[in-house]
């Protein structure tokens, strides 16, 4: 009952298409960037995806620091974890074996400061290092 007193909120209310019966998983989720007419074009061009993580207790990922929407040129912004709520259902998901989903929590801090954005620092890197970061050790 840790994700509250609604007990189907592990499978988005929709128990018959989506199950984790023991709350444990852990999805990496990928929408289309929505950021203006001009960049959505192009990173929908070079199939570029805003991705962020899903557990049973969370939906978060990187955003702008100063909220709002990402600007035309977000290199050099101040980025934050930022709440995803409800944006999976318009995502692809992708489950991850292996991730220890209380770490994945734990960095997943909504307002935890993330750095500037570069593309070397952007909501995919983040992602992928936390898992990375929260990947479990064999025994």
């Amino acid at each position: 009952m840790a994700g509250g007193i609604n007990p189907f909120v592990y499978a988005e209310n929709n128990p018959v298409n989506f199950i984790d019966p023991n709350g444990l998983k852990v999805f990496r989720c990928c929408r289309e960037l929505r950021v203006n007419r001009v960049v959505d074009k192009i990173t929908e061009t070079l199939d570029l995806k805003h991705c962020f993580l899903k557990t049973d207790t969370k939906e978060a990922g990187m955003g702008p620091f100063e909220d709002g929407p990402l600007p035309l040129n977000p290199i050099g912004i101040k980025t934050k974890i930022t709440d995803h709520t409800g944006q999976s259902s318009n995502s692809n998901r992708e489950e991850i074996d292996n991730v220890d989903e209380d770490c994945v929590n734990r960095e997943l801090q909504v307002g935890k400061y993330t750095g500037r954005w570069a593309p070397w620092n952007n909501c995919n890197t983040i992602t992928n290092d936390i898992l990375k970061k929260c990947k479990k050790k064999c025994e």
